[in-house]
C-alpha cells in the first residue's frame, strides 16, 4: 500500500510538472517586409526597413551588419529609417529577430547592396 501511494504521488508530480511546461499558441513569426532580399540602393539613400513580428508577448530587435539598431521593440509592426550616407558600399545584412514569452524565437534576414 505504501509503495502504491508513493508511486501515485510520483506520477501526479510528474504530470503536474509536465503540464506546466506545455506551450500554448503558435511559435513567433518574423518577416522583413522591406527591403527585399537582393535589392540595390544608392549611397545616401534612406531605407525604410519594415518588419512584421507576431507572437505571444513578442519582443523584436533589428540588426544591421551585426549591430543592433532597434532593441526590444514590442510592436507587431514597426519601421526603422536607415540613413546610409555613412555606410560602405557593398553588401549589407539586415536581420530581424522576435522572441515570445516561452523563449521561442524566429528571425528573418535579407541581404542588400549599396552602390555609388
Amino acid at each position: 500500500m505504501k509503495n502504491y501511494l508513493i508511486s501515485t504521488l510520483l506520477i501526479l508530480a510528474i504530470a503536474t510538472i509536465s503540464s506546466s511546461c506545455i506551450k500554448t499558441g503558435s511559435p513567433p513569426v518574423c518577416k522583413i517586409v522591406f527591403p527585399e532580399n537582393g535589392q540595390t540602393f544608392t549611397i545616401c539613400d534612406t531605407i525604410n526597413i519594415k518588419v512584421l513580428a507576431e507572437g505571444t508577448g513578442q519582443e523584436t530587435n533589428l540588426i544591421i551588419d551585426n549591430n543592433e539598431v532597434v532593441i526590444w521593440q514590442t510592436e507587431s509592426e514597426f519601421e526603422y529609417m536607415w540613413k546610409t550616407c555613412d555606410e560602405d558600399t557593398g553588401n549589407h545584412v539586415i536581420t530581424a529577430r522576435v522572441w515570445d514569452n516561452y523563449g521561442e524565437y524566429a528571425f528573418d534576414e535579407v541581404s542588400i547592396e549599396i552602390i555609388k
